[in-house]
């Protein structure tokens, strides 16, 4: 906490970040204030030092898939932009695809980014050259091969060149060096190949000897175990699939060496049309069958009872369809869609195994879209009952969907592309409707590819982290269990009323927000899992961990355990056991109303619990009520006087008793309160209280009740329907209490000199005279 505060808050730090890394993005209707992560104000920082100082001219930014390289980059774009020692520079940001170019763009359009523009044809790049405007021009590298001899030999240019590591090598980077001979050039890539250091790492001859070696590795670097330490991604669990259906060494490296190789578009599809001895066995019908089964299988039992969605990442095209037309025996059409890229030179029978399964830019964005959705009940009327998407080469980058948990991976990625594919699972993703959370992204491995993961990444396991399988986490399972179920572990479980009654006092002892995390990563870490036959040594003890559970909701919550659980895994278990403790025939349900403490003489508990009892449904009450009032404050002080004297056992348990009860019965009266003191409304009554809870020994209960009808009053003439919705209005009713407070008549109550206690009563004014 003292490292963050001291870096976060020194006063450059501090004006840096409010000029330079905050942004306003506008999405589906609603505004998002977004601020820089550590990572994002340190690149952007170094790049423009390295702009405006430096002597090198280039710069690798490694930061891992999900780090926010977009918002980096628009960052690192405003920065330049406002500097005033780069003379109102130009600003390149270079992709290789046209779906990254709209995906960035998007970006700076949604933060409304001034002078920024997306490149849409070759035109409008040879006019930019041309006239050399200041500003920011998002483009394609492949527009920079036919520009001619067109140059911008500015030095104030400076080019950002998103997913370096794929085609900002050869003819296109050389064209794009020979038009803008004397930009800096920095690559940013969140999987990086020797080539990306080379081509951008590499030091100027003259500069070698002060940096005292040729390359420069990365300008600033964000890894996978960075981001997962920060919470920024999941880490990557794989499991594998049926093992007779793995491709062998040699196939795999075949394939490995197909898919990863730089070839043309017209090589490309030269590949496709050859017939390889490792994709005839990929798509054997019989192996196709036993996968989809063994998917649609999983997905059932894995995914879809958490609303976690998947992609199946096939060899090619004609996999994807293979895959589409089995799995069809156990989807329907409306869960599937194929996405890969509209084939212009295919025919005859590829044709028409193709045909229907293209798609034009729109329906490809209305799918995605529905895909990153939540499928609810209205959303399913609607049309969006997405579950799966079928890719071979599309979605595999730059595809951002943090609700996709698992891949299905039967293709024979290596390298880059296979890291860069399977962190397509590893955003993070709090479900609203379970209120669980992901773990870990899901890889099934289909091919043998992660029986050698290391091999396969070919990454220096410091800069990745380690990938671990799924039955690793499932031996962690029992321990994780044990710590949640340690506070208990004294107590015979049993069905009886002891045994509800020590349940009761122990949780009456524990820390119940560490009790409920402990609580809810064992759920997680459940619904991860299920169904898994390791899992059934658990059983018995997750069960009596969720009836502990359920004691404390409806006890120390009053808290319906039923609709407070979505966890549809742990619901299921549940509903098909035996239940292993009645603790409501044992501890009688009471409602909190007017009969309360008439139905507690009944229930057969010794003084000490039912003080505990009353205690406890007190609190409850305090803690649904106190953000409507600030009576229930004064109310949770005489509670807190009462535990004291309780423990301290100052008092006899039987005064104690009947003292809880003479709290409880005003308790339940303060809905009358207000008018019961001679206050017309509540409003008028909370600014009362309010004064009187922050005034102490020096209360003038005369001036303050005097000071909150006259409040009252004035607010009630001010107001009208919806005035709650203009920012103007509350400050205009804000100067109105703040003059009335400094007018003579009430000056001793000193409230314009205490600004929490003016706060206090602005929320109170909006609770009270909000005209809908």
């Amino acid at each position: 906490m003292k490292l963050g505060i001291i870096g976060l808050l020194q006063p450059a730090r501090v004006l840096d970040i409010l000029q330079h890394f905050m942004v306003f993005e506008r999405a589906e209707g609603k505004i998002i204030k977004k601020v820089a992560r550590y990572q994002q104000l340190r690149a952007a920082n170094k790049i423009a030092e390295r702009v405006i100082k430096g002597d090198l001219n280039q710069g690798v930014i490694w930061h891992t898939q999900g780090s926010g390289k977009s918002l980096t980059m628009l960052y690192t774009a405003y920065k330049l932009r406002q500097s005033k020692a780069l003379k109102d520079p130009t600003i390149y940001i270079v992709v290789d695809r046209k779906d990254l170019r709209e995906q960035i763009g998007g970006t700076f359009d949604d933060c409304e980014f001034p002078n920024a523009l997306a490149v849409n044809n070759m035109g409008d790049l040879k006019h930019i050259i041309k006239t050399a405007p200041s500003g920011v021009f998002i483009t394609t590298v492949q527009k920079f091969d036919e520009l001619g001899d067109r140059q911008d030999l500015r030095d104030n240019v400076i080019v950002l060149i998103d997913e370096a590591h794929r085609s900002q090598y050869g003819t296109f980077q050389m064209e794009l060096q020979a038009v803008l001979p004397n930009a800096k050039r920095f690559a940013f890539t969140g999987t990086p190949i020797p080539k990306t250091h080379q081509e951008f790492g590499l030091i100027a001859a003259e500069h070698q000897e002060k940096y005292g070696k040729t390359h420069e590795y990365y300008l600033d670097r964000y890894s996978i175990q960075d981001a997962i330490d920060d919470g920024a991604t999941k880490p990557i669990r794989y499991t594998f699939g049926p093992i007779e259906w793995f491709l062998d060494k040699e196939k795999l490296k075949q394939g490995y060496e197909e898919i990863t190789a730089e070839l043309t578009e017209d090589e490309k599809r030269a590949v496709e049309r050859q017939v390889s001895a490792w994709k005839v066995f990929l798509k054997h019908p019989e192996r196709v069958a036993t996968l989809a089964k063994d998917i649609a299988t999983d997905f059932r039992e894995m995914l879809e009872p958490q609303g976690y969605k998947a992609q199946i990442v096939a060899c090619d095209k004609e996999a994807c369809v293979l895959y589409y037309n089995e799995l069809l025996k156990y989807f329907d059409c409306s869960e599937m869609a194929i996405i890969f890229s509209t084939g212009h030179n295919e025919e005859g029978e590829k044709y028409e195994l193709y045909k229907d399964h293209y798609k034009e830019d729109a329906e490809r964005k209305r799918l995605i879209k529905q895909f990153k959705r939540r499928i609810k009940k209205k959303k399913k009327k609607m049309g969006n009952n997405l579950k799966i998407f079928i890719v071979c080469n599309m979605l595999l980058t730059g595809f951002d969907a943090p609700i996709e948990q698992t891949m299905y991976l039967d293709s024979p990625l290596r390298d880059h592309n296979l890291l860069q594919a399977v962190a397509r699972t590893n955003r993070p993703y709090d479900d609203k409707v379970t209120k669980l959370s992901k773990e870990f992204g899901r890889i099934v491995d289909y091919v043998g590819v992660f029986q050698n993961y290391k091999e396969a990444l070919n990454y220096d396991p410091e800069d990745i982290g380690e990938f671990e399988d799924v039955e690793s986490l499932v031996k962690t399972f029992p321990k994780v269990l044990d710590e949640a179920f340690e506070p208990f572990e004294s107590i015979t479980l049993e069905d009886s009323y002891d045994c509800t009654m020590a349940i009761v006092r122990k949780l009456s002892e524990i820390d119940h927000g560490k009790f409920e995390n402990e609580y809810r990563e064992v759920v997680q870490l459940w619904e991860s899992i299920s169904p898994h036959p390791a899992l059934r040594a658990s059983k018995i003890k997750y069960l009596w961990l969720n009836e502990i559970y359920e004691i404390y909701l409806e006890e120390f919550k009053r808290l319906d355990f039923d609709a407070e659980i979505y966890a549809a895994k742990t619901r299921k278990l549940i509903e098909e056991s035996t239940k292993l403790l009645n603790f409501k025939g044992h501890l009688p349900e009471i409602l909190i109303d007017s009969d309360y403490l008439n139905k507690l003489k009944e229930i057969k508990l010794d003084p000490s619990d039912k003080a505990e009892k009353i205690i406890r449904d007190i609190e409850t009450v305090i803690r649904k009520n106190e953000v409507n009032s600030a009576i229930y404050v004064e109310f949770q002080n005489r509670l807190d006087e009462l535990i004291k004297q309780k423990k301290e056992e100052s008092l006899a348990i039987e005064e104690i008793l009947n003292q809880l009860g003479v709290l409880y019965t005003e308790l339940d009266e303060v809905a009358s309160l207000p008018t019961r003191m001679g206050f017309p409304d509540k409003g008028s009554f909370e600014f009362y209280t309010l004064i009187k809870n922050g005034s102490g020994a020096d209360f003038n209960e005369a001036l303050a009740r005097a000071f909150s009808l006259e409040a009252a009053e004035k607010i009630k003439a001010k107001v009208y329907s919806g005035w709650q919705e203009v920012p103007r209005e509350f400050d205009r009713l804000k100067y109105e209490i703040l003059l009335l407070s400094v007018n003579p008549r009430f000056e001793e109550l000193k409230i314009d000199s205490n600004d929490e206690l003016v706060e206090q009563i602005m929320k109170a004014v909006l609770q009270n005279y909000r005209l809908d």
